[in-house]
Parts: structure tokens; sequence; C-alpha cells
């Protein structure tokens, strides 16, 4: 599944359509917890490297040395009923990416009331920029 909130949102729409059929492609080639290896999907899709570059840009996607991402809003796109749950085999990864979510301050703490924007400190907590590249994209 996919989010309208996910999907439909300007910063989704405004990337170009191989950008977009990228992420549902990893959408439908990720296991149920949103981790999947890209080479191949993006083999299946043509997409360039600037296409995945431009989703880990836009936060749809978070990359890890190993060569696989994470879908970052899987929990908003996906909800497995617990008797067909299947843990991901990628545990290094689930173990850096639950790392990475507990540095990122929560929602109600990052946005002022009734504000859009993020708090000036809160944009530079998160480790994103620390991380190497991964593998496929160097």
């Amino acid at each position: 599944m996919f989010s309208i909130d996910v999907v439909g949102q300007d910063n989704f729409l405004d990337m170009p359509t191989e950008s977009r059929e990228l992420y549902f492609q990893l959408g439908m080639y990720a296991d149920d917890e949103g981790f999947v290896s890209p080479k191949k999907v993006m083999r299946v899709v043509g997409a360039a490297e600037d296409t995945i570059k431009l989703l880990i840009l836009k936060n749809f996607i978070f990359p890890f040395k190993s060569g696989v991402i994470v879908i970052t809003h899987w929990n908003q796109n996906n909800f497995i009923r617990s008797d067909r749950f299947m843990a991901t085999t990628f545990k290094e990864e689930k173990l850096e990416w639950g790392t990475y979510l507990r540095g990122i301050p929560a929602v109600n703490q990052r946005l002022p009331q009734g504000g859009r924007e993020v708090k000036e400190e809160s944009k530079n907590k998160a480790p994103f920029n620390k991380i190497e590249k991964p593998n496929f994209l160097k």
C-alpha cells in the first residue's frame, strides 16, 4: 500500500516520473519492515543513479553503507498483521535505522505551535549528513 499522505504531497509529486516510479517499485520489493537492496530494482525500472540520489535527498529513502535502503515512510504506507509479518533479514541496518530514529526529535518537538517550519536547532540534530555513501553510490 501507499499512503496518499506520502505520495500525494507536493514534495513527492514535484519529482520526475522516474523517481516516483522507483519509489513505488522499491515499495513493492521491500521486505515487511521496508528494507530493500535497490540495485535490482533500479535495473528493473531502468533508473539512473541520480534517481535514487533524489529519493535520498528528499528523505523518501534512507541509505546504509551496506547498499541497503529503508523506505522512510514505511509504517505510514503499510500495516501488516502480526500473523503475516516476516522480520527483515537486514539486521544490522535495522539496528542502525533504530539508532538514527532515536536521534530525531519527535514531530511535536520539531514544529512550532501552529507553524510548519522546523526549528533551527532541530535541523542539525539528525545524523543524516554524517552517514557514508552506500556502496552502490560510490
